[in-house]
């Protein structure tokens, strides 16, 4: 008998926004410090529509399918720029040091 790998569940546009950030980080020249990034990512993601899916295969083929959808690519672009000026102007790791 096979043995099937437990499934678990992914949000797709979580992992899309990963992959896009740095890029956006690095064009903004802002901090890459773990507390910057999570900051940029969660107000990115709660602005975008969560896609989840519950399988490897389906998180590999979504992922394939909304990186390569032109508004797609756009839209999660924007809202980490959105999300990455926001955390440039007001960073928390500086509070965190005070």
């Amino acid at each position: 008998m096979e043995h099937m790998p437990e499934p678990k569940l992914f949000n797709v546009t979580e992992c899309v926004v990963e992959c896009m950030l740095d890029e956006v980080l690095h064009e903004e020249k802002m901090c890459t410090c773990r507390q910057c990034r999570l900051d940029v990512m969660a107000l990115a993601l709660n602005h975008l529509p969560p896609k989840y899916v519950v399988s490897e295969q389906g998180k590999a083929f979504e992922i394939y399918r909304l990186q390569g959808l032109a508004q797609s690519r756009v839209t999660v672009y924007q809202e980490i720029l959105r999300a990455a000026q926001i955390v440039k102007q007001r960073p928390h790791h500086k509070r965190q040091q005070a």
